[in-house]
Formats: structure tokens, C-alpha cells, sequence
């Protein structure tokens, strides 16, 4: 457990947890070389970046730049934390006791309209949902072990049979791919290669995202139900879905709120309704304004995108591995110069890590001041001075780029947290 004062902060804020002391850590053996202890938890923290097992879409957030805040090496710019939607809001049971009573609700004070998510119960007609930050469907992740699981995590009567993941505690979770535990949900971004059979239209592209339902009736046919891709739009106070489309209204106050949509079936020409559960204005447009989304492969921050490793651009939507990139290819913007780096690959880019320049891709674009990224796409907005308080007797010192400012002793000023006065100190004196 990490008790620091910022994990602290965080945590209780994420989850509506006040009584909450601190970040979890993993609890499951992960390598030979590796302690579970190393990570946060993954059954607590799901998506985030540090947790043991790797997530399509891994989210750097505020919890993990607060334990950077708190080894006091580094001051975060917290805003750049990407918002990680896994147990946010559910409050102190989310974190405490075992998931059984996620998984058993009518057995627990939860009761059985209480929405579990990212928990599941059982695979069934309606066992699909949103994942990966509305960027894919999920089914529920439930096998069968070839041996009895550990007995603080068993949850069904089969004692042998639990969620797809040791790293979660075994908990029945929604998943979009789990390799051979089938089957498997789809990403909104890209079309899959067998379409499902749906009564209403799915739309697959980059500015798709997932919308949970409830049909009315005997909908669906062929699949489980509960969740589709569609597109989105954002306005002063609503998010828009379209469905089929028809427009569904969801102002703020809706979220989490069953509203009903009529649109005609493609496959039949007669009318189909369909509940949608309204998403919350924080999950979808809180972050609106960067370009295509960040064609899904990158997190919205302050309207620029944060790209997946992998990705870069500024929308994120060129790959590293697609090809083997050099200066005739490449147009550096905002006033930047390319230089060939003679990179070399097989069968594609090589992926260097430098998220500043080409490196290993065979190109590296040198940026105009005030400017940073791949491609010189990322204007520096603000003075790096601006949002940080330094304490009495110190100042903010810019980087040679100005992208970063950290706090220095100013003239005179030295010793530990800047509080000795050097001039009087050599003249044999000291303040009081």
C-alpha cells in the first residue's frame, strides 16, 4: 500500500472514497523478476499504465503522477493525467472484500440493478459492455481451470471456473480480446472481420465510440446484446449519439439514464426501439476538441493528443511499424527541419522510443522554439513557469527549450529548502 499524501488525495478522489489510506499494490506473484508490489493493483486499477498485465489502451493518470509528486523528484502537471474511468465514482465497496458481491448481487446489499461494471456475472444474453474508454465492446471473461482455484477467489459454484485473469483475482470481467478464451468483442475503431448480426447499424472508424443498451423485446439475433459502436458529436451540455440515425439527446443530468430511441432496421425497413444508457458528459467530452479523436489510438489532453506507444502525429494516426520513414516522406511542421537519421528496418519502421524525433524510424525533425513532438505537431501553450508555486527564497528556472520549469534558491540563497542567507553565513552570522 502506498501511503503518501498525493496517492492518498488521488485515490480517495477517483473512487469517492474517503476512508480510503491509500494506492493499492498488486497482490499476485507477476515475474521471477519482477515483485507483484512493483505495480498498482490490478483488480483496484485496471487500465492504468503501472499495473502488472499490459491493456490495449493503458492510461497514464493522475495516480501515477501523483507517486512521481510524492518521491519528490518530479511536479507533475496533473492536467496531462489521462482520465481513467475504471471504478471511478463507485465509491469505498469497489475496494474493499472480495468482487463476489459484484458478481452475486442479489446475494449482497448491491441488489440486482446495480451496474457491475467493469465486473461481470455470467455470461448470458446481455453480458457485453463498454471497455477501453468507450474504444471497444467487451464480453465477459469467465473459463474453466484445469484445477480448483485458491480459495479466496472462488465465486461460482464450479470451483474451477473464475474470470480469464489471476491479476484481477480471477473476477469475471468484461474484456475486449482475451486470446483463446472465447469469444471475444470488437473494437469500434476498426471494422471486425465478421460483422455481427445486428438490428441496428454499428458505425466502426476512429471517432466511434461504445454505448451501452437495452432492447425491447427479442432484438437482437445471433449475438449477445448490451453494447454497439456508434458515433457522437458534443455540444455546450449534451452528448449526441447517433443511432441508426437517429439522434439521442443526453444532457448532463442523463447520465446513466435509459433513453429511448426509435430508427428503422436496415435489414427489415420496420421500426426497432432501443434504450440507450446515457454515457456521462465527463467520459466523452470533457476532452472533445482534439483532432478526429485522436483517431483512437491517444487520450485528449488540454486539445492535444497524447498518443498510444506506437502512435504519433497529431492525431495519432500514423504507426511507427507501418513503414520505414525518411525526410522525402516526412514533412516536419511548424517551421521544423528534417534531417535523415539512417535508420534501418525489416519490413517495416523501427520503433527508437524517442517521442521527440525519428531516431530509429530514419528521420528526426528539428522543432522552431515553442514547439515539440514527432513531428513538431504540439505547440508549448503555456509558460512552464505559470502553474508552478515555488516556496519562499526560490525561483522558477525555464529549461533551455522552455517546455519545463523547476524551483531554484535565488541569489544569496542556499542549504537545504533555500532557507540559508549565503551573505550572512560568510560573514559568520545567520537569520533568525
Amino acid at each position: 500500500m502506498i501511503v503518501t499524501p498525493n496517492v492518498v488525495r488521488e485515490v480517495q478522489s477517483h473512487f469517492g472514497c474517503s476512508e480510503m489510506i491509500g494506492g493499492e499494490l498488486e497482490s499476485q506473484t507477476v515475474l521471477q523478476s519482477a515483485a507483484g508490489d512493483s505495480f498498482w493493483e490490478k483488480r483496484v486499477f485496471g487500465e492504468e499504465v503501472m499495473t502488472a498485465s499490459a491493456s490495449y489502451y493503458p492510461i497514464l493518470s493522475r495516480l501515477t503522477l501523483a507517486l512521481l509528486h510524492d518521491s519528490g523528484w518530479y511536479t507533475p502537471d496533473y492536467s496531462y493525467g489521462a482520465s481513467l474511468h475504471w471504478g471511478r465514482g463507485q465509491g469505498c465497496g469497489f475496494l474493499d472484500g472480495s468482487c463476489y458481491k459484484w458478481v452475486w448481487p442479489t446475494e449482497t446489499k448491491y441488489g440486482e440493478d446495480t451496474s457491475v461494471v467493469p465486473f461481470c456475472r455470467h455470461q448470458q444474453d446481455s453480458a457485453e459492455s463498454c471497455v477501453n474508454g468507450r474504444r471497444a465492446v467487451g464480453v465477459c471473461s469467465i473459463r474453466n481451470y484445469p484445477a480448483r482455484l485458491p480459495r479466496p477467489f472462488r465465486y461460482f459454484s464450479t470451483r474451477r471456473r473464475g474470470g480469464a485473469s489471476p491479476m484481477v483475482d480471477y473476477c469475471p470481467i468484461f474484456l475486449y480480446d482475451f486470446a483463446s478464451y472465447q469469444p471475444t468483442g470488437r473494437s469500434c475503431l476498426t471494422p471486425p472481420s465478421t460483422l455481427p448480426t445486428l438490428p441496428v447499424p454499428e458505425v466502426y472508424e476512429p471517432e466511434s465510440r461504445c454505448f451501452e443498451h437495452q432492447w425491447e423485446g427479442r432484438a437482437r439475433e445471433g449475438v449477445v446484446g448490451g453494447a454497439s459502436c456508434h458515433t457522437f458529436s458534443c455540444t455546450r451540455d449534451s452528448v449526441v449519439v447517433d443511432v441508426g440515425g437517429s439522434k439521442v439527446d443526453c444532457s448532463h443530468g442523463l447520465a446513466g439514464e435509459h433513453v429511448a430511441v426509435e430508427f428503422t432496421r436496415n435489414s427489415t425497413g420496420n421500426n426497432t426501439s432501443v434504450h440507450i444508457v446515457c454515457p456521462s458528459y465527463q467520459d466523452l467530452c470533457e476532452n472533445y476538441n482534439c483532432p478526429r479523436l485522436c483517431s483512437g489510438h491517444g487520450n485528449c489532453i488540454k486539445g492535444h493528443c497524447r498518443c498510444q506507444p506506437g502512435y504519433y502525429g497529431n492525431d495519432c494516426s500514423y504507426s511507427y511499424l507501418d513503414r520505414l520513414l525518411t525526410c522525402d516522406s516526412v514533412l516536419c511542421q511548424n517551421g521544423g527541419s528534417c534531417t535523415d537519421s539512417g535508420g534501418s528496418g525489416s519490413g517495416g519502421g523501427v520503433f527508437s522510443g524517442d517521442d521527440s524525433g525519428g531516431g530509429g524510424l530514419g528521420f528526426s525533425c528539428q522543432c522552431s522554439v515553442g514547439y515539440t513532438g514527432m513531428m513538431c505537431e504540439n505547440r508549448v501553450t503555456s509558460d512552464p513557469c505559470l502553474d508552478l508555486s515555488c516556496p519562499a527564497n526560490t525561483h522558477c528556472v525555464r529549461s533551455d527549450l522552455g517546455t519545463v520549469g523547476q524551483c531554484e534558491c535565488k541569489a544569496d540563497y542556499g542549504g537545504e529548502d533555500c532557507k540559508t542567507f549565503l551573505l550572512c553565513e560568510r560573514r559568520g552570522a545567520t537569520l533568525s
